[in-house]
């Protein structure tokens, strides 16, 4: 199953490589969730003056039925590949707390 996807670069050229790696971890997502919206997927590039590359930040908007996530990865990377990851990996923690949260409520016997 495919999520609807969206893929974002900014100040920077498109990336073939990386845009195929985003599809497939957006595509891995439906491990933790099926009702997924939206995906929308930002990959930005920013000088920095206390590095001698670019540092590249990623950055998640995920959108279910009843909630919506943000996550991104906090330091940026010089690497645009170890951004992305960072990035989900944050995800996939915030929606598995999601779900633990449902899964919880729904255990809990009504008053």
């Amino acid at each position: 199953m495919t999520i609807p996807l969206q893929v974002h670069f900014r100040d920077m050229v498109p990336l073939a490589g990386l845009e195929a790696a985003i599809r497939r971890r957006a595509d891995a997502l439906v491990r933790w969730t099926r009702e997924v919206s939206r995906c929308e997927v930002t990959v930005e590039s920013q000088d920095s003056r206390r590095h001698q590359g670019h540092e590249y930040r990623v950055k998640i908007h995920l959108r279910v039925p009843d909630a919506e996530f943000v996550a991104g990865d906090r330091q940026g990377n010089e690497d645009p590949t170890v951004a992305m990851h960072a990035a989900f990996a944050a995800l996939e923690r915030q929606i598995e707390d999601w779900e633990r949260r449902r899964r919880d409520a729904r255990r809990q016997p009504a008053p």
